[in-house]
């Protein structure tokens, strides 16, 4: 993964001289125990806010704060008032569940053939027939002629038997039976391989480093060249037909091609890493990257609005079920933990914070649709929304 630059701030600490010590926090960014994520919640005795922690025996609310909360608050579950005397925003409750551990390496990128069959690559393929409550590393093993590459970073479900994988070094792999077995396909560059999209059909475009473009409209029987003329890394790629698409990538760089064949420079405002792209219709395009997600209205791209302490943090995916139903993953490198964090927006122009229950950058996201989400985080596990 690329390196994430900050860091959250420190603690605020309260000390008294005759009393236990007593933490209070400003925001969610402060609340950090042995690599999870709590909450900021103001008391409902004052104004104060301590941390509190995911906790299911807390009903309803699913939290249990500190032992260094104050006021007599302690390790006591929170309790939600009728009107929410707490303080904490619903939105911002604990909506992910346990992480199933898959691998023993950073998972980059997921999809689904269907709701219960769903795959993983990062250091290896890996498959869950089970809607993910059990996963297995299907990476084939290809002979003297080929293997599988050190690290894998991108992938693409068409129909419910093929599957499209690339990573390290200009692989390609392609599976027409879920998994069960893989053709190596003959990219034509040695160039690292990022990210894959297809509107269905024969059709793929493939982005990567050194601005590597690649397309088929044969199912990757050959796949012809395409770059932008930016010579620069690109890292994501979505599209609204087979021809019109766009990619984004190092610098702020955003490109647009309406024939598939040119590519238009589009101004972002930023100069910062554009990692992620994802889309609804023409005029409604979402990228995110470094401290940002920025979106496309058909005319101009725009910034959104983040959570307070968010802009610091490094986006990696970008994934919706509908343009009310967004989401966003990523996270920031603090010591030498990677902390993961998934943002969710209801209207493609502000968006709330959603904790996650383990340690790790959220790399990918990807869903059937509302309340069946899977995310995948550099800690190898996978998440679903519960």
């Amino acid at each position: 993964m690329r390196a994430l630059l900050r860091s959250a701030p420190l603690l605020l600490l309260l000390t008294s001289c005759r009393g236990p010590l007593v933490v209070s926090c400003s925001d969610d960014t402060f609340c950090l125990r042995s690599g999870a994520h709590g909450h900021c919640a103001s008391s409902p005795l004052s104004n104060q806010k301590f941390c509190s922690f995911s906790d299911p025996a807390c009903a309803p609310s699913g939290l249990r704060w500190d032992p260094t909360a104050g006021e007599g608050l302690a390790a006591q579950c929170v309790a939600l008032a009728p009107a929410d005397a707490s303080g904490i925003d619903s939105a911002r409750l604990p909506l992910w569940g346990p992480a199933t551990s898959v691998a023993s390496g950073a998972l980059q990128a997921l999809c689904g053939a269907s709701a219960s069959q769903l795959f993983a690559v990062g250091p290896g393929i890996f498959r869950s027939t089970n809607g993910g409550e059990t996963w297995h590393d299907i990476s084939p093993t290809l002979g003297s002629d080929g293997g599988v590459p050190i690290s894998l970073h991108g992938i693409w479900c068409t129909g419910s038997q093929t599957v499209v994988v690339v990573g390290d070094s200009g692989a390609i792999l392609r599976s027409d039976n879920g998994g069960k077995t893989w053709l190596v396909q003959k990219s034509g560059t040695q160039n690292d391989l990022n990210a894959i999209w297809s509107p269905g059909g024969a059709t793929y475009w493939i982005v990567g480093d050194g601005d590597t473009v690649l397309n088929t409209v044969d199912g990757g029987s050959s796949w012809k060249p395409h770059p932008t003329g930016m010579s620069t890394h690109l890292h994501s790629v979505w599209g609204t037909t087979a021809i019109d698409l766009r990619a984004v990538g190092s610098g702020g760089l955003i490109v647009h091609t309406s024939n598939g064949m040119t590519w238009i420079l589009e101004e972002s405002g930023t100069k910062g890493q554009l990692l992620a792209l994802w889309g609804s219709r023409p005029n409604r395009i979402w990228a995110g990257g470094a401290g940002l997600v920025l979106r496309f209205d058909g005319q101009a791209w725009t910034p959104t609005t983040l959570p307070v302490g968010v802009k610091g943090q490094t986006l990696f995916s970008l994934w919706g079920s509908s343009e009310t139903e967004l989401f966003a993953g990523g996270g920031y490198l603090q010591g030498d933990l990677f902390l993961g964090e998934i943002l969710r927006s209801t209207d493609g122009l502000a968006w709330s914070s959603q904790k996650i229950p383990t340690a790790g950058i959220v790399t990918a996201i990807w869903g059937t649709g509302p309340g069946n989400v899977y995310a995948t985080t550099t800690s190898g596990t996978v998440l679903h929304e519960e």
